[in-house]
């Protein structure tokens, strides 16, 4: 059966690379003071994801059911390339930043004629990887947060269309949710690896790998809702509550950041202001350790506790928010404002943002 093979197949390529990884690091991460890591441990561990997806794309291409273009399995290629580079050689920010831009452009052209959509597809799918990547800071934290999104996916769709589930087929109901169920898969496989202590990171390669896929799946889901004869109803208010914890954390950490070094700058000495934004620009996208769920880590003392907090707050909370929001899309923008702002006060009780010197 085709769903066998191609698991088992995905989750051995996983398993092995993972291990051959963690034996034969290709990479390395350094403890820093702005890192919640105390040890040197293998990194890059996203080429061990990549790997068992691509084995399943390939694998799926094979038997006429592919569900990626050849252009879209490039750019995931390229985008975990990108990322294996910097954690292994620490590229400019402005060659990754410039990568990303390429390629979320060649990702999105597809889906609109409009220059101003696709200016803003193009946006949020760089916002989204780079938001990935910032909310890589402990264990497990974003490997949680990929499953759990992949499963509200599947349920959400289900709710929008119960057709998906009329079949009795195992063999049909995979067919229809084979990217989500093979990166849940692959990511189970890894989470092993990655459970505190962690023995292998996901590093740039796995965060900006997930960062696309899951920015892309967005795109795709979202633009399928627009399909006339489509039945979905998922739109991207409901796709950013599903990411309430992401998009949030790393939009209201970046604010407060920026809002802090203008107010320090003033204080400290008379700038100019292009030379004032400039320095906060430098300082908003230094690496730093005060993210909400960083602060988190440190007020429990634990990744894990951290991760199982935010998973709850994602299962309990924001899941149900996006079914209602399914279910009546009308109330849509009330129910992301609903699942946004009590994050928005867990991050200001936290002091997420702020550097205490």
């Amino acid at each position: 059966m085709i769903y066998l093979t191609l698991t088992f197949s995905s989750f051995l390529i996983t398993l092995l690379v993972s291990l051959y990884l963690t034996k034969k690091p290709v990479a390395l991460s350094i403890p820093t003071e702005r890192g919640l890591h105390e040890k040197t441990t293998p990194t890059s561990g996203g080429l061990a994801l990549f790997a068992g997806f691509m084995v399943g794309a390939i694998i799926m291409e094979l038997v006429n059911y592919g569900f990626y273009s050849i252009q879209t399995l490039i750019i995931f290629s390229i985008i975990t390339l990108i990322g294996f580079l910097d954690d292994k050689y620490s590229i400019s920010k402005m060659i990754r930043f410039l990568t990303q831009i390429v390629l979320a452009l060649l990702a999105t052209t597809l889906y609109t004629d409009s220059w101003l959509i696709l200016f803003l597809l193009v946006f949020f799918m760089v916002y989204f990887i780079n938001a990935y990547n910032f909310m890589d800071g402990i264990d497990s934290l974003i490997i949680f947060q990929s499953i759990f999104s992949l499963i509200a996916f599947i349920i959400l769709i289900i709710i929008a269309d119960p057709a998906y589930l009329d079949s009795k087929d195992l063999n049909t109901f995979f067919l229809n949710f084979h990217p989500e169920i093979l990166l849940i898969i692959i990511l189970i496989t890894f989470s092993f690896f990655n459970f505190t202590p962690a023995k292998l990171f996901l590093g740039n390669s796995g965060s900006y790998f997930l960062g696309m896929f899951l920015s892309y799946h967005i795109i795709f889901i979202n633009y399928s809702f627009l399909d006339p004869e489509n039945t979905i109803n998922i739109n991207f208010i409901t796709s950013f509550i599903v990411f309430t914890v992401i998009l949030v954390d790393t939009i209201y950490v970046i604010i407060r950041r920026l809002v802090q070094s203008i107010i320090s700058t003033f204080t400290k000495e008379n700038k100019i202001i292009k030379k004032i934004l400039v320095s906060s620009i430098q300082y908003i996208t230094e690496a730093h350790c005060t993210h909400n769920y960083q602060q988190l880590t440190k007020k429990t003392h634990s990744h894990s506790r951290a991760v199982l907090f935010l998973m709850l707050y994602n299962i309990l909370w924001c899941l149900p928010l996006a079914i209602i929001s399914v279910k009546f899309s009308e109330y849509g923008v009330l129910c992301l404002s609903l699942s946004c702002i009590p994050y928005i006060i867990w991050c200001y009780i936290n002091n997420a943002g702020v550097e205490i010197n």
